[in-house]
């Protein structure tokens, strides 16, 4: 269906909608949203699928992980990056290594600097250019951090490296898109 949903056949020959686990893959109309999806279907289409349930999302999708031939697909969307580690729902430890592994290497996603994560598109900003900075926060109670013009790294207001050219930006929404500052430590 996309880079993150898929509709898999099971035995008894009904229909199943898995929404996997911990990762939150780009959409259809933005960057990377058909690769994700074509890795996805060709990674699954005809194959013997392990779905290991965690639960049910909102819109009753089965929350999984999904298995073949071994391979974590889960992990490897993020790994080849092709999807963002959702971390407002998600704490593994692995799905954070391979997307800290993807970041580095630049890798998919991680190419664009000025990249739109799939939660804030589906908010509303649509233009994959655009620094989220001037987005409301989805929190009432949401801290304000900073982000260079570069849009990599996300900073504390008065960091040496922010400078003064530094758009602010609610905290919730540079946790899985931006890399803290190692100095400020925000």
């Amino acid at each position: 269906m996309d880079g993150d949903t898929v509709k898999l056949e099971r035995s008894d020959g009904t229909l199943a909608t898995i929404r996997l686990e911990g990762i939150d893959a780009p959409e259809t109309g933005q960057r990377f949203g058909s690769e994700a999806t074509e890795w996805l279907e060709i990674a699954t289409e005809g194959k013997g699928v392990e779905v290991v349930e965690s639960g049910t999302d909102r819109y009753g999708r089965i929350l999984a992980h999904l298995y073949v031939e071994g391979r974590w697909l889960n992990r490897e969307l993020v790994a080849s990056g092709l999807a963002w580690h959702y971390v407002d729902y998600n704490k593994d430890v692995e799905l954070a290594r391979a997307q800290n592994e993807a970041r580095a290497n630049r890798v998919g996603i991680w190419q664009d600097a000025r990249r739109v994560a799939p939660w804030d598109y589906r908010n509303g900003q649509r233009v994959e250019t655009a620094l989220p900075a001037n987005v409301e926060s989805t929190r009432d109670t949401d801290e304000v951090v900073f982000i260079t013009d570069s849009g990599a790294k996300f900073h504390r207001k008065g960091c040496r490296y922010l400078g003064e050219n530094g758009k602010p930006i609610p905290f919730s929404r540079v946790q899985s898109a931006y890399e803290p500052c190692k100095v400020c430590n925000p």
